[in-house]
């Protein structure tokens, strides 16, 4: 049983569905993988959260250039692979594509753990860090107010004693 479809026109391409699916595969594999956490996990695989790839490399303190830079490498190294193997076959082909992308994930997410002694896997924890942000802006805010009060007060006790 043979699995070969061949685009007739300009060029042709054995096994184009698989450089298509190379072309796709960092946000395909990503949302896939994220969706099979997320339910393996009791949670919606709708729910917000912070395993995405991007976050990973953010973890690793990569700015967001350098993670959208990593990302779109990563996909140009998968088209290119997904091009020059065109001639092995779509199951082959899928097969390498799906074995490395799992590969580079499965690094990646080592390496953030590593990195961080920890994964950040919920929002929760995001929105904790901007509510301690907040609540210590908060409390800035206040002391200034208050300083700013002691100052005039200050000035004005030296006014009416002076």
């Amino acid at each position: 049983m043979e699995l070969e479809l061949v685009t007739k026109g300009v060029t042709d391409i054995p096994s184009a569905p698989t450089v298509v699916c190379g072309i796709l595969i960092v946000p395909l594999f990503d949302s896939l993988r994220v969706f099979i956490l997320r339910i393996v996990q009791g949670k919606s695989p709708f729910k917000a959260d912070r395993q995405h790839l991007h976050h990973r490399l953010l973890q690793l303190r990569c700015t967001h250039l350098q993670a959208t830079l990593i990302l779109i490498s990563a996909n140009l190294l998968f088209i290119v692979l997904s091009y020059l193997l065109r001639g092995i076959g779509i199951v082959w082909l899928m097969c390498v594509i799906l074995g490395l992308a799992s590969l580079m994930s499965y690094i990646l997410v080592i390496f953030a753990k590593k990195r961080t002694g920890k994964v950040i896997d919920s929002v929760q924890s995001v929105h904790s860090v901007v509510d301690i942000r907040n609540e210590r802006n908060k409390m800035k805010r206040i002391f200034e107010k208050q300083l700013r009060r002691k100052v005039i007060l200050d000035s004005s006790e030296k006014v009416n004693t002076g």
